[in-house]
Order: C-alpha cells, then sequence, then structure tokens
C-alpha cells in the first residue's frame, strides 16, 4: 500500500503542520470487513517560511471487522513530496505617541502596538526615527515614523507592508521654576572702604556670607549677615542691603 504526501502551500502559523490530507489507494483486504481506522497525515519539513519544502506522510492505521488493528499485515510505503511552501505571515502595526515636555527639538518617541505573533514567536517591530513636524508647544502634533521593520529571532516568517507610519502627540510647556526674593544685611566697620559684594541668601545666618570684599577691608575683619532683629555690635554700620533673586 503507497501514502503519497500531497502539495501544500500555507501560510506561516509557527506549526510543520500540513491540512492536506495524504493519498493512498484501495485497502486489500477491504472486502473482509478491513477499514482505515486513522487517516494518515503530512507535516513539512520544519515550521519556517520557504519553498521546495519537504512534506512527508505518516499515521495510516488499519482495523479489521472485529476493530483488531492489522495494520502490519500491510506493507506500507510512504513517499514525499518536495512541493510545498510556506508563505510568510502578515503582521499589523500601529504606534502610540508619547507626549513630552519642550526641549527645543523635533524627536519624537512612539510604541509600537503590534498584532499578528503566532504563538510564542521572538518578533517586535523596530523604527529608525519618529520627529514631530516642528518643536513648537501644543497638542495633538503629527509624528512622522520612519524606517519601520521588523526584528526578532522569528522576523523571517513575517511580513509587515510598511516602512512609515504617522501619529500624534503634545509638546507640553516646560515646569514654572519658582524664584522667591530675600533681603541680606551686611554689616562692615564704619571706617571701611568697599565698593562692591555679593552672596546668595541660601546661606546659614551662622556663616559668612561675603564673598567678594574690596578696598581695604582684610579677610579676618568679617561679619555675619543680619536681618532687622539683629543687633549691630559696636563700631559696625549697616553698609548695604540688597534684593536678590533665587
Amino acid at each position: 500500500l503507497t501514502v503519497t504526501a500531497k502539495s501544500d502551500t500555507k501560510v506561516y502559523d509557527a506549526t510543520a503542520t500540513s491540512s492536506e490530507t495524504p493519498l493512498y489507494g484501495a485497502l486489500a483486504g477491504v472486502g473482509a470487513g478491513e477499514y482505515v481506522a486513522s487517516q494518515p497525515v503530512q507535516t513539512f519539513q520544519a515550521k519556517n517560511v520557504g519553498t521546495s519544502l519537504t512534506l512527508t506522510p505518516s499515521g495510516l492505521t488499519i482495523k479489521d471487522s472485529l476493530g483488531n488493528e492489522v495494520t502490519s499485515n500491510y506493507n506500507i510505503t510512504y513517499v514525499t513530496n518536495n512541493t510545498g511552501a510556506i508563505t510568510a505571515a502578515p503582521l499589523s502595526v500601529g504606534f502610540q505617541g508619547v507626549d513630552k515636555v519642550f526641549d527645543n527639538s523635533k524627536t519624537a518617541f512612539v510604541t509600537p502596538v503590534l498584532s499578528g505573533v503566532r504563538g510564542s514567536d521572538n518578533v517586535a517591530v523596530i523604527y529608525s526615527a519618529a520627529r514631530f513636524d516642528d518643536e513648537s508647544i501644543g497638542s495633538g502634533k503629527t509624528v512622522n515614523i520612519t524606517g519601520i521593520a521588523v526584528a526578532g529571532v522569528d522576523k523571517d516568517n513575517y511580513s509587515l507592508g510598511i516602512n512609515s507610519a504617522f501619529t500624534t502627540a503634545a509638546i507640553t510647556p516646560p515646569a514654572t521654576v519658582a524664584r522667591t526674593r530675600s533681603r541680606i544685611s551686611v554689616f562692615l566697620p564704619a571706617s571701611t572702604a568697599w565698593r562692591a559684594w555679593s552672596k546668595a541668601a541660601s546661606a546659614p545666618r551662622s556663616a559668612n556670607t561675603v564673598t567678594r570684599w574690596c578696598g581695604s577691608m582684610p579677610w579676618g575683619d568679617r561679619w555675619p549677615y543680619a536681618d532687622s532683629s539683629t543687633s549691630i555690635p559696636a563700631g559696625w554700620a549697616a553698609a548695604r542691603s540688597r534684593t536678590r533673586a533665587r
């Protein structure tokens, strides 16, 4: 008895299974009530996309009229077929735009949303660039995605059909930096010649706050800054008050 695989072409489904049933002749013992208990099946040589793939038949079982298996009474020859083909499965991909804070650039970020992956295949979609039309602040701004391709171990089993796309996202204003103003009072000896000084108001009151001294004022004769509640020592006079943005 000869069982011959049939030609089959299918779309990739991550399996080597063929949906075709192999061909075989009549059973010699059919007149005695023998029958095919299990139809033969055929499989591709591998699950991956390709042409001229070998299809191999197997699995024919025969029973008699009493239900006893009599397959071994037949000399079964299984004949392969080398015309099988598996074509790439189509993928669908969309892109979700990611809002960003204004940074004076057109650079954008997107998240691919992929569908059509078979089984547990290792497949991803990558892209080379995503850019806004301009760098200005706004919502619903067009983002152009280019260089779209399939990546991953099983990428050759899939087709995407596009290499560019677009979506939308927003460029939001940068956060406002809060600013406060502080008044600093610096005290110098009344006889000291001075021209300029500066110091941020973030230092603790016990620390010296004058970082630039001019004239004859020596580094040893410095006094902590103070506010209006601090008494001025004898021989010292209020030199200047400055309001500075922080």
